[in-house]
């Protein structure tokens, strides 16, 4: 089990799934802890007997970007360059195979989400609304009390998307058709409530 968190801060990304860990560990699985920011798993993980690596994560960041939709975010974070996210892509796939990985469970981690991807690996996104867009297109507005430009929100999904589907093209997998389609997975675990989702709208779903 191959668990992957790659942006945000705070313990609350790792801390959620903790118990889960130890629970399939206990039942004679190995558990791969992956995270940004190491730091902060050695005050949590290293009393359960856990060990964990450094994830990949992008020097190449736009300081100043406002945070419209999910797709700006991935454009902060190394999507506004396919060449940049390729290298990411291709970390994370290092990585999975190294821990001979069966499925891959994330907590904002949208490249290990597109790395298990050409790898055909099985993923559960596991974490709160914000981090488990709903599939619309395009991605929707956070800020769901007050209008926003439809064309940015389009915008910002083509230019992560174009990144996307040219990584995906260099390692010979089929394009996605739209942004929301990255999170079509195994599982989207919910863990949070209807009314604190962050996506008012989300439409039918699963809470956890």
């Amino acid at each position: 089990v191959f668990f992957a968190w790659e942006l945000g801060a705070n313990l609350g990304h790792m801390g959620s799934f903790l118990p889960l860990a130890r629970l399939l560990r206990d039942r004679g699985h190995k558990v791969h802890w992956v995270f940004a920011k190491t730091h902060e798993a050695a005050g949590l993980l290293r009393p359960h007997g856990f060990s964990w690596m450094q994830a990949p994560t992008s020097p190449d960041q736009a300081p100043g970007r406002t945070s419209e939709n999910y797709a700006s975010i991935l454009l902060h974070f190394g999507y506004a360059r396919p060449q940049t996210l390729l290298g990411m892509v291709e970390a994370w796939r290092s990585l999975m195979l190294l821990c001979d990985a069966d499925v891959v469970v994330v907590d904002h981690a949208p490249t290990a989400i597109l790395a298990a991807r050409t790898l055909g690996l099985p993923v559960m996104n596991h974490g709160n609304g914000f981090t488990v867009p709903p599939p619309v297109h395009p991605t929707p507005q956070f800020r769901s009390w007050r209008e926003g430009a439809p064309s940015v929100l389009l915008a910002n999904d083509q230019a992560a998307l174009s990144s996307i589907n040219g990584v995906l093209g260099e390692l010979d997998c089929p394009p996605l058709a739209r942004l929301a389609d990255l999170f079509d997975m195994a599982e989207p675990a919910l863990l949070t409530f209807p009314e604190l989702d962050h996506y008012a709208r989300r439409g039918p779903a699963r809470y956890w």
